[in-house]
């Protein structure tokens, strides 16, 4: 869908410097929230296979909020544990790069601070944890 609908939609956005914050918003946010639900659907079997657990660091009923919550939890963690919270956090970083990426372009700088602030805490977290 997003590559035969989505993009080629948002393509068609004028790239007039006016509009250009606009166009990356919507590609970036397709993107991300692509990122996000693979996300919460590791999150989804990462807490299942945890309910058995409850010493497991991820484990605390409030990580239904995933992305927000997932990085708050590894900055009191020292970072991921588990291999699929590793896999979390890697795209989680990914996609908030390549999104920074092209809101810097653009000179838009407020959406760093969720998309690259938050998952490079949580990197250095677990690098320094």
């Amino acid at each position: 869908m997003g590559f035969e609908s989505v993009y080629p939609a948002v393509n068609s956005i004028s790239s007039l410097p006016q509009h250009l914050v606009g166009q990356r918003g919507a590609q970036d946010g397709w993107n991300y929230m692509n990122a996000s639900l693979f996300v919460a659907g590791a999150c989804f079997f990462v807490l299942r296979a945890c309910s058995q657990n409850e010493n497991t660091p991820i484990h605390h009923p409030t990580n239904q909020n995933f992305t927000a919550l997932l990085n708050w939890q590894w900055s009191r963690t020292r970072g991921p544990k588990t291999t699929e919270e590793k896999i979390m956090l890697a795209t989680l970083s990914i996609a908030g790069g390549i999104s920074s990426f092209r809101y810097v372009q653009v000179g838009a700088y407020m959406p760093l601070f969720c998309l690259l602030v938050a998952p490079t805490a949580s990197l250095f977290a677990w690098y320094f944890g």
